[in-house]
């Protein structure tokens, strides 16, 4: 006499693309469950995966901006770089023109001029 099953389950046949059987075969056999088991299990995962997935690419949309904005401070580092050795090009030119007045006017032998036009030469500009 056949017994019926505790709980009814649902039956659904599948036909799978050729390779897929015994692939999921071998997975279940690797994983040490029944293929359908196995076809259990990964139906199981998808909607977890698919959570996992979109929170993944929320990350990533938020470290995306993150680059971008930092990006965009370099860009203004740059720019702020780039104005600084100007002034400093700029400042250097104008000492330098300042000291061929002075030496002009009055032969520039003075030692506190020399210090002072020395200690201004020696500051390096921003790379």
């Amino acid at each position: 006499m056949a017994t019926e099953p505790i709980q009814p389950q649902d039956k659904y046949v599948v036909r799978f693309p050729d390779g897929m059987r015994d692939s999921l075969k071998q997975a279940s056999w690797n994983n040490n469950r029944s293929l359908n088991a196995e076809i259990i299990a990964r139906l199981d995962e998808h909607p977890e995966l698919v959570r996992m997935a979109r929170q993944l690419e929320g990350a990533l949309a938020r470290k995306d901006q993150e680059i971008d904005g930092l990006k965009q401070q370099v860009e203004l580092l740059q720019a702020q770089v780039e104005s600084l050795n100007r002034s400093w090009d700029l400042q250097t030119r104008l000492l330098d023109l300042l000291e061929t007045v002075i030496k002009e006017a009055g032969g520039g032998n003075d030692a506190r001029l020399k210090k002072f036009m020395n200690a201004f030469k020696q500051v390096p500009p921003v790379d």
